[in-house]
């Protein structure tokens, strides 16, 4: 009979004897695989609300710098067009405004509070859920997008209607005076959905905004492209896949560069401590499939002592008892594994579609079914299998080298 054949014969022993083990890896196995697939669901969601708005192709740049100071300005911004891959960059700034009067009568439009000017990008914002039109790019100098809720005011009666907005013109050191500007609402976006421009944004046109951004300085527009420069500037790229070679050729030129596929890591803290603990469990697994290999090995070689006497009276080598007991044990970890990776990827798909869509730990999850990378499960699989064999290479080697003699005389008495 071959080695694989004896070894399934005798598994149903080893089962009997261990399966209280066995069922342990099993289940640790398939709260990995649940943890996994759960993990995963709550990034899909995430890496989707990045995609949607376009932030997973864009880079912020700052004006630090990485050693000194690097104002953003015209000519610094040309010289970031000209990377490889880059398709626009756009300069950002922010100006508080307050909204003081509009053409109807909205009552929670003054109860808004500031909302921060900020040019219009069309990529890595939130998205637009209400328009006068379909496409809102280029802004007029004259329009804005507002939050569709601020400060727990709807904003909702304003659009397609005429606000007047103010702001500051800076007039000396310490004082200024009010300046207003009449604005369109032509849309408004989801406040809902992170952005790096905050819930309270009000976009308008890069003029616009830019022309507030001098007056509350005391400069001319111009100046913040020539002298001054921008705090930050927003880099699109063609691609998300080009984002990582151009922020390494901005970090090379000096740039304080940081990519927004950075969102995706940004999960609630319950889901990383979720993750965290299937790593450890994951650790905990291996670490005690090799204890077992020890010591299961062992006892397994004591109960089969007397048929590793017989099959050495009758001549079998070594090698062949080593690898019989060798494949025995294997096979025991791998029923585990696989067992468990079976389980956990019934009980996975379950869950995730009763929880799709829905809220776990305050992690927002996606639609659809999700499970760690094939690799991963094929590994979990293994991992019980080869750790058990690693714990019993010590009894087996042992075992092997056993002279016929003794064992059979070990095993009359």
């Amino acid at each position: 009979m071959s080695t694989l054949a004896t070894a399934l014969k005798n598994l149903l022993l080893l089962l009997r004897h261990s399966r209280y083990f066995g069922m342990g890896v099993a289940l640790t196995a398939a709260f990995v695989v649940v943890a996994g697939g759960l993990v995963a669901q709550a990034t899909a969601e995430v890496r989707d609300q990045g995609e949607a708005t376009s932030i997973m192709r864009t880079i912020e740049v700052r004006s630090g710098g990485q050693g000194e100071p690097m104002p953003l300005t015209e000519a610094r911004i040309d010289e970031l067009a000209s990377i490889p891959g880059v398709t626009h960059v756009r300069p950002w700034v922010r100006v508080g405004t307050l909204i003081v009067e509009a053409d109807v009568a909205a009552a929670d439009a003054g109860k808004a509070g500031t909302l921060w000017a900020t040019p219009y990008m069309g990529v890595g914002q939130p998205p637009v859920i209400h328009a006068e039109r379909q496409q809102l790019l280029p802004l007029q100098d004259d329009e804005a997008i507002l939050p569709a809720r601020a400060q727990g005011a709807s904003m909702v009666p304003l659009l397609g209607e005429r606000v007047v907005v103010e702001y500051t013109q800076r007039t000396s050191v310490d004082t200024g005076e009010a300046r207003h500007v009449e604005l369109h609402v032509v849309g408004l976006y989801d406040e809902a959905v992170d952005g790096r421009d905050g819930p309270a944004a009000m976009y308008i046109s890069e003029s616009a905004a830019v022309e507030m951004a001098a007056a509350a300085e005391g400069i001319q527009s111009d100046d913040f492209y020539s002298g001054l420069g921008f705090p930050r500037v927003i880099v699109e790229v063609e691609a998300a896949a080009a984002v990582p070679d151009a922020q390494r050729r901005m970090s090379e030129l000096g740039y304080a560069a940081a990519s927004a596929q950075s969102l995706v890591d940004r999960l609630p803290v319950a889901m990383r401590l979720l993750d965290l603990l299937a790593r450890v469990l994951t650790g905990a697994l291996l670490l005690s499939c090799v204890i077992a290999g020890l010591t299961i090995g062992a006892g397994l070689i004591r109960s089969r002592w007397r048929d590793i006497a017989r099959r050495k009276a009758v001549g079998a080598t070594n090698g062949r008892i080593a690898r019989l007991l060798g494949v025995e044990l294997g096979l025991f970890g791998l029923l585990a594994g696989a067992a468990g990776v079976g389980f956990g990827l019934a009980v996975s798909t379950g869950l995730q579609l009763w929880l799709g869509g829905g809220n776990l730990f305050g992690a927002q999850l996606a639609a659809g079914v999700f499970s760690p990378a094939i690799w991963v499960l094929v590994g979990l699989a293994l991992a019980p299998s080869a750790a058990m064999l690693i714990g019993a290479l010590l009894p087996l080697a042992r075992v092997s080298v056993v002279p016929a003699e003794e064992a059979i005389r070990t095993s009359a008495g």
